[in-house]
């Protein structure tokens, strides 16, 4: 029987950040986008986490559902690496976050 060690300690390891509630810079989180919660917040594999480096504009506005709805079509669903900073504001990890995503220009 083959056992993915790799999925079951990231699994544990998002077990004990929500439990524990504390991260550390270094930190990451690996996993499916569930959910875009705003144009620079999303939920990675159960966890918060808010992308930096993203200048959106503030929720209420038509500039900030142009920027949700940009970030649904971009991430959500796919698998993003995010490396936490030990930062938190509000509910959320601050994190950089990459995946293998190709973006073009129309």
């Amino acid at each position: 029987m083959r056992r993915d060690v790799g999925a079951w300690t990231m699994t544990a390891a998002v077990a004990v950040l929500l439990l524990v509630g504390e991260a550390v810079a270094g930190d990451r989180v690996l996993g499916p986008v569930d959910r875009v919660r705003d144009e620079n917040t999303n939920i990675v594999a159960g966890v918060p986490v808010r992308f930096n480096g993203l200048d959106a504009a503030e929720g209420g506005t038509r500039r900030s559902q142009d920027a949700r709805d940009w970030m649904v079509q971009a991430v959500r669903g796919r698998d993003v690496l995010c490396e936490l900073n030990g930062e938190r504001t509000h509910d959320r990890w601050s994190a950089s976050a990459t995946s293998r995503l190709m973006v073009t220009e129309p």
